[in-house]
Order: structure tokens, then C-alpha cells, then sequence
């Protein structure tokens, strides 16, 4: 699974706040909300998500370029609205460019944008925190939205699989350096022949 979050706010309190949170769970821990998590797996529970902090939004997308450019990806990012340079929404736009299918989170004390607004924006994935919030709830809310992000995408990922195959059950192809010819049945029978007909070339 990933489970990678990236965090941005210029209150360096919030992110600590956050790190505490979403660290390992203690299980003699009995606060609030303690319940919502004996459903999740034993692996889960002790380690929620791998966090990174931000204290400015030009931090955060010069730290978010380079993730993606090594191959990985973030799951979900959790932007403050009001922050000195680029403003939250700036931030949350530039990010959603950059990978579409990343959850974004608006953590906010003030109200620039409603919920209706932001979902306006960008239509699928957005959610809206406001400050202050209850700990174990946003612990929770953070693992639920990791676990649709995976499901999601490996849901995208099975798709696209099943697309290629069905495409290659309709191909032909030939290594010209190896003089190896391969053609799938769909394909022979497109063009007339019997499966046994075509012999693939194929070692």
C-alpha cells in the first residue's frame, strides 16, 4: 500500500500536531474514538502513514516535483488555506496537475472558500477540515482516505490491464532482429485462419 502523506502549513505547532497524530498508535491509548481503529489490521494500526512537513507551499511543490520525478507518489496531501506566499489553493491546484488522482485535504480556520466552492474546483477528491478538529477523528479520516486512494487506484490500474489485454488479443507482432513472429488467436481469426493454422515463432 501507499500510504504517503505530505503536509503543508506555516504553523510549525500544526505540523508537529500532525506527527503526533499520526504516529504509531498506542495501544493502551483509550481516547476518544479508540474504536473506529480495531477494525483496521494489525500492520495498519502501527503505522498509519509515512509524513512529510512542509512550512511553505514553494517547500511542498519543490519537494512534490522531485518525489514524482524518482517515481513515486503521494496519496494524500493535507493544505493550509491561508499561508505567507502562495496561498493553499494555488498550492492545491499545482498539485492535483501533477497527479490527479492524489486526495487533497483543505485544513483551514477561516472560511475564503465553502466546501461546495472547493468541490467546484476540482470536482473529485477534495475535502475540507476545519480548525480546529478533533485528533482521533482526523487520524481516522486520513487512514480511510488512504485506504479509497489504494483501492482506487488499483481498481485504475486492474482497468488498464484488462484494456492492453484485450487489445493484445488482437495483435500481431514480429522481431525483426530475431526474425520471431508472434500472432494471437483473435487476430488469426480476423483474418481468416483456423488458431492451428499461424504457428507463433515465438521461442
Amino acid at each position: 500500500m501507499n500510504n504517503i502523506v505530505f503536509a503543508v502549513d506555516d504553523e510549525v505547532e500544526i505540523l508537529k500536531l500532525y506527527e503526533n497524530v499520526l504516529k504509531t498508535k498506542d495501544k493502551e491509548d483509550d481516547g476518544i474514538g479508540l474504536g473506529f481503529f480495531d477494525s483496521l489490521d494489525e500492520e495498519e494500526e502501527e503505522k498509519c502513514c509515512e509524513l512529510y512537513t512542509f512550512e511553505s507551499g514553494e517547500a511542498y511543490l519543490e519537494a512534490l516535483n522531485k518525489f514524482y520525478k524518482d517515481g513515486k507518489r503521494v496519496s494524500l496531501s493535507i493544505v493550509d488555506m491561508r499561508m505567507p506566499g502562495m496561498h493553499g489553493l494555488d498550492v492545491a491546484r499545482a498539485a492535483r496537475k501533477l497527479d490527479n488522482d492524489m486526495v487533497v485535504t483543505v485544513v483551514t480556520a477561516f472560511s475564503d472558500y465553502s466546501p461546495d466552492e472547493l468541490l467546484g474546483e476540482f470536482e473529485h477528491g477534495i475535502y475540507y477540515l476545519q480548525k480546529p478538529f478533533r485528533h482521533n477523528e482526523f487520524r481516522l479520516f486520513v487512514i480511510s482516505n488512504l485506504k479509497q486512494w489504494n483501492e482506487t487506484v488499483n481498481s485504475n490500474d486492474l482497468k488498464n490491464d484488462l484494456a492492453v489485454d484485450s487489445i493484445n488479443d488482437g495483435l500481431w507482432d514480429w522481431k525483426i532482429d530475431t526474425n520471431e513472429v508472434y500472432f494471437s488467436s483473435l487476430w488469426k481469426q480476423m483474418i481468416g485462419f483456423e488458431d492451428d493454422e499461424l504457428k507463433n515463432e515465438y521461442n
